[in-house]
């Protein structure tokens, strides 16, 4: 029928359309095409006392926006049971593109400096230099071997030259080491993996792996790009980053050869580390993975206490007996 559902979570072999509403989950095209929030026009959800709420579509009238609410929401408000979603129809095929640089700093001056020219790429991803070289020992690609920053990029189709020329005046004028455009789909498949292998690649070099996400102001991104790399310099784990460069979602890997007490210990000190850096920068605790259990406790960092007292409300008002996903987001629910 000539139509798609633009959000494109990498994890695409593995997520749910379910999961991705729970998290409001972005993926690699969201700085052109949005979020989930932004494509579902109805829910249908069980409340906690058997009520089936329906929002959107599904509703006769609705004086306040429910799917918003329920959007996002991680399972803690209702359990839901059907979608509905806005198509789009299929855009054409951009320009795909694999920059490096031998400077991680340069990668996200790249990124701030695209950012700001106004161009908006269909895809552009970050990975730093220790992400690169794990997707590059699980799968050899040309460009990577020293690179200590890369970006994948997928130029507008319906300007897809004139990006590209944008894109490559700006990479070269921030030294980029390395350009390479894809000529055909075989290439961009190529490209692609390189981003795509990165679970992989990680599931493969470490026994206990822990993936936190942050955001931050997109002019804020290359200075929290370099302290993550600090902290990989500096710690007895391994640390690397990657992420949605184009709307500022950082993706942070903690990873540890073995499963150990120490490593666990050591982990929870450098995501310590990670949150009060990305709320001192200006930015949020969570892009698309959610707060869950690991994060809760960094809530009250982020919100002051009327606007946690309202969340809880919402809460108690649609679950007052804590079924729904107990313990989630709020500590003491």
């Amino acid at each position: 029928y000539g139509l798609t559902y633009p959000p494109d979570p990498a994890s695409y072999e593995e997520s749910s359309i379910g999961g991705n509403v729970a998290e409001n989950a972005g993926g690699l095209r969201c700085k052109r095409f949005g979020v989930t929030r932004d494509y579902v026009l109805g829910l249908k959800a069980v409340l906690a006392d058997g009520t089936l709420l329906q929002t959107g579509i599904y509703a006769e009238h609705e004086a306040f926006p429910l799917t918003d609410l329920l959007v996002g929401s991680e399972g803690t408000l209702g359990c839901i049971v059907e979608i509905a979603l806005r198509l789009v129809p299929l855009p054409g095929k951009g320009l795909t593109m694999l920059i490096s640089f031998i400077n991680p700093a340069s990668a996200a001056a790249t990124v701030s400096a695209i950012n700001t020219s106004g161009l908006i790429p269909t895809v552009m991803e970050f990975l730093d230099g220790d992400a690169a070289a794990g997707s590059n020992s699980y799968e050899h690609q040309e460009g990577l071997e020293e690179a200590a920053g890369i970006l994948l990029i997928e130029t507008d189709d319906r300007q897809a030259e004139r990006q590209l020329e944008t894109i490559q005046q700006i990479a070269k004028a921030n030294g980029c080491s390395h350009l390479r455009v894809a000529g055909d789909e075989k290439e961009v498949e190529e490209l692609w993996r390189v981003r795509r292998n990165l679970s992989k690649a990680a599931k493969a070099l470490a026994e206990l792996r822990i993936s936190e996400d942050v955001v931050v102001p997109n002019s804020q991104f290359p200075v929290l790009v370099a302290f993550v790399a600090e902290m990989n310099k500096n710690s007895p784990v391994r640390i690397n980053s990657f992420g949605h460069a184009g709307d500022g979602n950082l993706h942070v890997n903690f990873m540890a050869e073995t499963d150990s007490p120490a490593a666990r210990a050591a982990i929870e000190q450098e995501i310590e580390r990670l949150m009060t850096r990305t709320l001192a920068l200006g930015g949020t605790l969570s892009g698309e993975h959610g707060i869950g259990l690991a994060k809760r406790h960094f809530l009250s960092r982020e919100f002051d206490a009327p606007t946690l007292k309202f969340m809880r409300g919402c809460k108690e008002a649609l679950d007052p007996n804590n079924l729904l996903n107990p313990d989630k987001i709020f500590e003491n629910a």
